[in-house]
């Protein structure tokens, strides 16, 4: 079988991805391990409990198996190396997003990205609502600032993702899917934060544990 990525090809984008990568966080730290950003060695910390989760493996691994049996996008080889290859460009995109999201926009715009639940108080869907506000703006209810770490990271995580997909997921509209996928991925964690209250009590009726404090 003639592979669509080459293994030779494949390390080249993962060395390119690495080269990259390495450039962004060169990008970002000078300065801040000096106190210049006080909120930089917060947004670290958080970057980096973020990546040692088992959600940066289990996401990859899940989304990997309907890329490659049931989407199946071209570009990528049939069978188990084609799930690999899957597997390892959603596990490179989980982490570059993460970095975005989590360390280098809010160190470089100097923005506190965390997401705070409006509260049971409020009706469902004005917090669905207070959900989805927050992938555009921050303070909503003082300032609207854009939030960097929301829309806009959705599609730079996108675009440094055609830094190592293959050649035919290289262009606007695929990456302009992965930029909406990304988008929906940030909403759907706002809204677990904002109902994780709700979501604990139906888990420890279940008699496993669940932490309602939000993220």
């Amino acid at each position: 079988m003639k592979h669509l990525i080459p293994r030779s090809q494949s390390g080249r984008l993962w060395r390119r991805y690495l080269s990259w990568f390495s450039l962004a966080v060169c990008f970002v730290l000078p300065g801040t391990v000096q106190g210049q950003n006080p909120g930089a060695e917060q947004n670290f910390h958080r970057f980096v409990n973020s990546v040692v989760s088992p959600e940066t493996v289990l996401t990859p691994a899940s989304s990997a198996a309907f890329s490659q049996f049931v989407f199946k996008p071209g570009g990528f080889d049939r069978g188990a190396l084609g799930y690999g290859e899957h597997f390892g460009i959603g596990f490179a995109d989980n982490v570059d997003g993460k970095f975005i999201r989590n360390f280098a926009f809010p160190t470089v715009f100097r923005q506190d990205v965390v997401y705070t639940p409006d509260g049971s108080s409020a009706t469902a869907w004005h917090r669905v609502g207070h959900a989805m506000l927050h992938s555009v703006v921050l303070d909503a209810k003082q300032h609207h600032h854009l939030n960097f770490s929301g829309v806009p990271a959705s599609f730079a995580s996108a675009g440094m993702s055609n830094l190592y997909q293959p050649q035919e997921q290289r262009n606007v509209t695929a990456t302009l899917e992965r930029a909406a996928t990304n988008a929906g991925g940030y909403l759907l964690g706002d809204l677990v934060s904002e109902f994780k209250p709700e979501l604990c009590a139906v888990v420890k009726r279940l008699h496993l544990p669940c932490k309602s404090a939000s993220r």
